[in-house]
C-alpha cells in the first residue's frame, strides 16, 4: 500500500522539476530577444520624436545591456550626433563660424 503512494508523488516531483528546467531553458533562449525588442521599440520612439526623456530611456536600456552590437552602434550615432548651427548670412570679410551643440544631456559616465 505504501509503495503505491510513493510512485504518484515521485512522478509529480519529476514533472515539476522537468517543467522548471524547461522554463529556465526557454527563458535563456527568449530573454535576450525580449531585451532586443525593447531596445528596438525605444529606438523607434526616439527616432519618431526625439526628446530628453526618450534619450534617457535609451541610455537606461544601454545600461542594462539590452542592446546588441548593431543596436549599440545605432544608438551612439543617434545620441552623439551634434547639431550644427550657423548663421544664414555673414558680412563680407567676417570669418565664418560654426556652432556644434549636443542635442541631449546624456548620463554615459556610468554606462561607458
Amino acid at each position: 500500500m505504501r509503495r503505491r503512494r510513493v510512485r504518484p508523488i515521485l512522478w509529480w516531483v519529476l514533472v515539476a522539476v522537468g517543467m522548471a528546467t524547461g522554463l529556465q531553458c526557454f527563458w535563456l533562449v527568449v530573454g535576450p530577444r525580449v531585451q532586443s525588442w525593447r531596445m528596438e521599440k525605444a529606438l523607434a520612439r526616439f527616432q519618431a520624436s526625439p526628446s530628453q526623456a526618450r534619450a534617457d530611456e535609451v541610455v537606461e536600456l544601454l545600461g542594462i545591456h539590452a542592446a546588441d552590437a548593431k543596436q549599440g552602434r545605432r544608438v551612439l550615432r543617434l545620441l552623439l550626433q551634434p547639431n550644427v548651427a550657423m548663421r544664414r548670412t555673414y558680412a563680407v570679410g567676417e570669418p565664418v563660424g560654426l556652432n556644434l551643440e549636443r542635442a541631449f544631456d546624456l548620463g554615459f559616465r556610468d554606462v561607458l
